[in-house]
């Protein structure tokens, strides 16, 4: 999908991805004890965003969008300490549910080094879904979709809003 098919129709397709997603995750959790979710929040990149960040990136008009931005469709699911995000990166429910991408996914620490300091915090998760979800036809539109999972902790959120 280029950004014309995305502005026209494909954005709609990624919303409704992760508000998939956002299912999957919570039916997951809810499975499984001693995970504390606050909350989970989910988003389709807006059009404009997408736009400079694919311009940043030189990419062609008739580009595939997915190959260069990894967040076209975005969950943040929002623990309450530190605790509870390792509990829950140790729950083995992102590989149970999704396929990861480990090349695509970063873990952001604080970075006080020089003028381009950054305190962000945050383990992002570069998701599709698996071959066998993606057979149920209630899954095969958003073959191929990748989502990024990012993982925090409420003061994680706060900072970076």
């Amino acid at each position: 999908m280029n950004i014309d098919e995305y502005e026209n129709g494909g954005r709609a397709l990624y919303a409704e991805f992760a508000q998939e997603v956002v299912k999957i995750l919570q039916a997951a959790v809810a499975e499984r004890t001693g995970l504390r979710l606050q909350s989970i929040q989910h988003r389709a990149k807006e059009v404009r965003s997408l736009r400079t960040k694919l311009d940043k990136a030189g990419a062609a008009a008739d580009a595939a969008i997915g190959d260069i931005a990894k967040d076209i469709a975005g969950c943040r699911l929002i623990f309450y300490t530190n605790g509870d995000v390792y509990r829950f990166g140790q729950s083995g429910i992102l590989r149970e549910n999704f396929e990861v991408d480990y090349d695509r996914s970063k873990i952001h620490y604080p970075n006080s080094k020089g003028d381009d300091a950054d305190f962000f915090i945050s383990e992002n998760w570069v998701v599709t879904l698996s071959d066998v979800r993606c057979a149920l036809p209630e899954y095969r539109r958003f073959a191929g979709l990748r989502c990024e999972i990012q993982v925090q902790t409420i003061l994680d959120h706060a900072w970076a809003e």
